[in-house]
Formats: structure tokens, C-alpha cells, sequence
């Protein structure tokens, strides 16, 4: 894992941002997770920032928490928001309760504070692809009666109470960015008219640092989480395009199936975006941005052949 994000620094990326990193003990998938949670880990991910920042690249920990959609343990019940089975698995969670709620939020930012004592320059908040901060965004999975739940400022409010927190607990320097619908591709849920009014929320409270749009949720609109190749490439910089204008300044990050420099470049010029985010063009070459910086393209191990 180590050798993996510091070859994408050595690489030239100029920030890296883990795969999810587990905050609950009760919210494990499956074995091959991170346990961002336990204090075992801190050797390691002091290892990590040390190789990764060392390389002059911003170490950002994916802080993610799946809510109802844990498929994965026949024995734990899920902890979920409102009593709906998830709609792709079934699964029924346990509802949490406030006092549930506030807990899970704590551990969000025990958890930043652990990254940043261990030298990670950053958290990202995983609220997209129908996760618990989704569930708890979306009118159409959140049907709460408390401070949680309702109104579009209390299902932000979550989000609100951990990045303030982590902001106070880590300092001004310490980047704090979310990853949010931008459609989730149900009926009723977040689309982009309605992430745009949740990201003109939070963007007045100038705590988030970048906003990054993803789209689907757990349900059949599970396929376009990661647009594979019956998608065109930059298939859905339109919807970085219309919520862009919410975040008021802010940067905003594009995903999904971006490939070259060009196709980069483009989204940046067309206004789509501010910062372009790569996994799988980073997986076929590590050294993508410095191939791209020092006019290689030409020599960058492609991703995609169509």
C-alpha cells in the first residue's frame, strides 16, 4: 500500500488520495479495509505520509463510513439513518439515534486528527456512491424527524459538525475536501440541482477546501460509479459543469474515466472543473503527470484502447 501511493507521488501527482479508510470499528467491510480507527495502524501511516509527502505530494485519507450498505457480514446489523432496506442488497439496518449519530461523527474526527498527527496533509470525506454521508444528504434515503433529518439544513448538518470539528482539532492548513453526488440517479434523490443547493451550503462556511462529484448509489445506478468503456470518455462532465457555480470559488474536482492530458485539459477549459481527479490512468502509469508536465504524453502506458 505504501509503495503503491508513493510510486503516484514519485510519479508527480501533486495531491494523493487514499482508497477508503474505515472511522468505525462496527462499519468494517472486510478484512482487506483499512482500519483508520485503530491506533496499531499509526506506525504505518506515519510510513506512508513520510514517503509520500516526502515526495512533495499532499496525503489525503479518504474517511468513509458505509452506513446501511455493509453486504458484507452475515452476523452485524448495518447502521443506517431511516429504517429503508438498502435498495441494491436488502440488507435492514439498526437506525441510529442521535446520540448514535454524534458518535459516528466524533469518530470521523478522532480519526483525522489520528492522519494528521501521523503526517497526512489531508482527510476527504467519502460522501458519495451511496455511502453513509449520501444517506444521510439525500432526500430520498434520509427520512429522520430529528436535527438530522428533513430540511436541506439539517441533512448538511452532519457534514457541517464534522469538517468544523476537524477543522478546529487540525488547523487552517490541514486539507478538508468531500466527495458527493453529483447525480445520485434515483428518483428523488440528489441530482445536480439539488447537489448544487448542498454545496452552496457548505461553501459559505468556507471549511471545505475542494468539492469532488461523483454519481450512482446503491442501486441499479450502482454501474456508473465506475464508467467502463460502453461510457464515453469524460462522461459526466456535464454534471461537474452545472454544480461547479455552487461552490463558489472553491475548487472542484472531475471524475470519471479521464485518460489523457488532453481529455484533462479540456475538462479544465471547459470550465468543468478545477482540479481533475485519475485512478485508473494512474494505475496503468504511475508517472502519467510527469509524462504529461514534461510534454511525454506521447509515452503515457494508456488506460482505455477505445
Amino acid at each position: 500500500w505504501i509503495n503503491f501511493l508513493a510510486e503516484r507521488a514519485k510519479g508527480g501527482a501533486g495531491m494523493i488520495i487514499t482508497e477508503i479508510l474505515a472511522v468505525d470499528p462496527a462499519a468494517l467491510a472486510q478484512g482487506a479495509i483499512i482500519t483508520a480507527f485503530d491506533s496499531a495502524n499509526e506506525d504505518g501511516f506515519k510510513a506512508t505520509a513520510a514517503e509520500v509527502e516526502g515526495q512533495g505530494a499532499c496525503l489525503v485519507g479518504q474517511l468513509w463510513h458505509p452506513g446501511r450498505q455493509q453486504l458484507w457480514s452475515p452476523i452485524w446489523s448495518p447502521k443506517g439513518i431511516s429504517d429503508q432496506p438498502d435498495a441494491y442488497s436488502w440488507t435492514v439496518p439498526h437506525v441510529m439515534s442521535t446520540d448514535d449519530m454524534q458518535q459516528v461523527a466524533d469518530r470521523y474526527v478522532e480519526v483525522a486528527e489520528r492522519l494528521k498527527r501521523c503526517g497526512f496533509g489531508g482527510v476527504e470525506l467519502h460522501g458519495a456512491h451511496g455511502y453513509l454521508i449520501t444517506q444521510i444528504l439525500s432526500p430520498w434515503s434520509n427520512q429522520r424527524n430529528d436535527k438530522y433529518g428533513g430540511s436541506l439544513d439539517n441533512r448538511v448538518r452532519f457534514v457541517r459538525e464534522v469538517a468544523h470539528a476537524i477543522r478546529q482539532t487540525c488547523g487552517s492548513e490541514f486539507v478538508i475536501g468531500l466527495k458527493m453526488p453529483g447525480d445520485e440517479g434515483v428518483a428523488g434523490g440528489i441530482d445536480p440541482e439539488e447537489a448544487s443547493h448542498i454545496t452552496s451550503l457548505l461553501a459559505r462556511d468556507r471549511v471545505l477546501d475542494y468539492f469532488a462529484y461523483s454519481q450512482g448509489n446503491f442501486t441499479l445506478s450502482l454501474e456508473t460509479h465506475v464508467p467502463d468503456m460502453y461510457f464515453r470518455h469524460g462522461h459526466f462532465l456535464g454534471i461537474h459543469k452545472k454544480v461547479r457555480p455552487a461552490a463558489a470559488g472553491k475548487p472542484v474536482m472531475a471524475i470519471g474515466r479521464i485518460a489523457t492530458p488532453e481529455e484533462a485539459e479540456a475538462a479544465i477549459a471547459d470550465g468543468a472543473c478545477d482540479l481533475v481527479g485519475l485512478t485508473r490512468a494512474l494505475i496503468a502509469d504511475a508517472d502519467w503527470p510527469a509524462k504529461a508536465r514534461d510534454g511525454r504524453a506521447d509515452e503515457i502506458r494508456p488506460s482505455s484502447y477505445d
